[in-house]
C-alpha cells in the first residue's frame, strides 16, 4: 500500500510544478480508452487469471459502402478484437472463420486488414482500411471511411 502512495504522491507532485502542458498523455489515455472498449476492457500489462481471456463480441450493425447498404454481407458474422491486435469473424451458421489484424494509430483512427483470399472472405475487403472513430461507446462503435471518395459507413454493435 505504501509504495503505491508514494508513486501517487510524486507523480501528483510532478503534475503541481510542471510548466508545459503535456497533450500525449491525454493522447495516450484516449487510445487505451478505445482499445479497451474494443477487447473487452483488458491491456497489455494486465494479466487475467482466466488461461485466456474472454473477449466482448461485437457485429455488424450497419455497413454501407458509396451510399449501398452492404450489412447483408456480414449477417451471422460475430467479431472478436484480440489483445494481439489480431481479429476474428465467425459465422457458425456457415462454418466460416476470417482472420485479420487491426490496430489504433492514434485515438481517432482504427486499422483493419482482412486476409481476403478465400472465396467467403473477399467481402471483408470493404471492412479493409483506415477508419475514422466518430464515436464509440461500451455497447458501440460508429466508424466513417472516405477513400478514393467513396464513402463507408460502419457500425458495431457489441453483443455480448
Amino acid at each position: 500500500m505504501k509504495p503505491n502512495f508514494l508513486v501517487l504522491l510524486v507523480l501528483l507532485s510532478l503534475s503541481f510544478f510542471s510548466c508545459k502542458k503535456d497533450t500525449s498523455v491525454a493522447v495516450a489515455k484516449s487510445q487505451v480508452a478505445t482499445e479497451a472498449i474494443l477487447t473487452g476492457g483488458q491491456s497489455d500489462g494486465e494479466k487475467s487469471i482466466l488461461p485466456q481471456p474472454i473477449y466482448p463480441i461485437w457485429r455488424v450493425a450497419q455497413m454501407t459502402y458509396d451510399k449501398n447498404d452492404e450489412t447483408y454481407n456480414f449477417k451471422g458474422f460475430r467479431f472478436e478484437f484480440r489483445l494481439d491486435y489480431t481479429v476474428i469473424a465467425t459465422n457458425l451458421f456457415y462454418l466460416v472463420t476470417v482472420y485479420g489484424k487491426w490496430h489504433l494509430p492514434d485515438p481517432q483512427h482504427l486499422v483493419m486488414y482482412f486476409d481476403t483470399s478465400t472465396p467467403y472472405s473477399a467481402k471483408f475487403e470493404l471492412l479493409n482500411g483506415e477508419w475514422l472513430i466518430l464515436k464509440h461507446t461500451d455497447n458501440g462503435a460508429w466508424l466513417e471511411s472516405n477513400e478514393n471518395r467513396i464513402i463507408r459507413e460502419l457500425i458495431f454493435e457489441r453483443i455480448f
